[in-house]
């Protein structure tokens, strides 16, 4: 969990929210649809975080990236 204040930050300032449309859009932490407005959960990541800051946050997108693909797509390319 993190331990960034989520006092007056919403949804839509974390680094796990993808906007579709106006206002809605999906938390891909939680993999729900959720509205940028709403205030922000306890996973809140900030989008330009350091990421040593928040080393989970990392290991949550590469697992997400690794699953469902081949090896040659999780391998950068030069």
């Amino acid at each position: 969990m993190s331990n960034v204040n989520v006092g007056n930050l919403s949804c839509r300032h974390c680094r796990y929210y993808e906007q579709h449309g106006h206002r809605g859009g999906n938390c891909l932490m939680l993999g729900v649809a959720v509205q940028g407005g709403w205030k922000a959960c306890p996973f809140l990541v900030p989008p330009f975080a350091p990421s040593w800051e928040y080393p989970e946050a990392g290991r949550a997108r590469k697992s997400q990236m690794l699953q469902g693909a081949s090896i040659l797509q999780a391998i950068p390319p030069p």
